[in-house]
C-alpha cells in the first residue's frame, strides 16, 4: 500500500510539474508545413488574480517573444496587435469567438492560447508559520504554472499542449523561466 501511495504521489508530482508536451500525431507531416502565421492571443487569467493583472502585458510580450525567437521561420501576431483589432474590447470577447473567425481576422493558420493556471507568492514556510495543509517544502518566492495550447484555426484541432511550472525569486524571473521552457518545447522551432 505504501509503494502504491508513493507511486501515485510521484505520478501527480510529475504531472503537476509539467511533463512532456502533447503533440498531435502526424504533426511534422500534416500540420507543420501549413502553418505560416501564429496569432498569440492574450493570456487567459482568473478575474481575481491581481498579481497577474498588474504584470500581464509585460508577461504576454516576454513569453511570446521567447517563443518567436526560437522560431525564425514563422510570423507571429503579438497580443498588443490582437487587442488593437478589437478596439478596446475585453479579452473575454476575443476568447468568445470561434477559432476559425480568429484565424481569418488575424490571417493566421494557428492560434496560441496561454492560460495562467496558478501564480502563488510564498513567504516560505517553517513549522511554526506554515498554514494547515501547506507543503513543508514550500520555498520563498513565486510559483507560476501556465498552459500553452496551439490550435489549428480552420478546424479548432488541438495540435500542441504544454503545461509548465517554474519557480523564481520574483514574478519576472518566474515568467522568464516559463517562457524559456515553452520556447524549448515549441514544436515549430526551426
Amino acid at each position: 500500500m505504501r509503494r502504491f501511495r508513493l507511486g501515485l504521489f510521484g505520478a501527480f508530482f510529475l504531472w503537476g510539474c509539467g511533463g512532456p508536451p502533447f503533440l498531435i500525431a502526424g504533426f511534422e507531416r500534416d500540420y507543420k508545413p501549413k502553418i505560416k502565421t501564429i496569432a498569440v492571443l492574450p493570456f487567459s487569467i482568473s478575474a481575481e488574480d491581481r498579481l497577474v493583472e498588474q504584470q500581464r502585458m509585460t508577461w504576454e510580450e516576454g513569453v511570446a517573444r521567447a517563443i518567436s525567437q526560437s522560431d525564425s521561420s514563422h510570423s507571429f501576431v503579438f497580443p498588443e496587435r490582437v487587442r488593437a483589432r478589437f478596439l478596446g474590447a475585453t479579452d473575454s470577447s476575443i476568447f468568445g469567438m470561434p477559432a476559425e473567425s480568429l484565424g481569418v481576422l488575424f490571417s493566421a493558420e494557428a492560434l496560441l492560447f496561454t492560460k495562467v493556471i496558478r501564480l502563488f507568492e510564498s513567504e516560505g514556510s517553517n513549522p511554526t508559520s506554515r498554514q494547515v495543509g501547506a507543503s513543508k517544502f514550500q520555498r520563498r518566492g513565486i510559483e507560476l504554472l501556465m498552459e500553452f495550447r496551439l490550435v489549428e484555426a480552420a478546424t479548432e484541432k488541438l495540435l500542441w499542449k504544454y503545461r509548465v511550472r517554474r519557480f523564481g525569486d520574483n514574478v519576472q524571473t518566474a515568467a522568464r523561466l516559463v517562457g524559456q521552457a515553452a520556447a524549448g518545447a515549441w514544436p515549430l522551432r526551426s
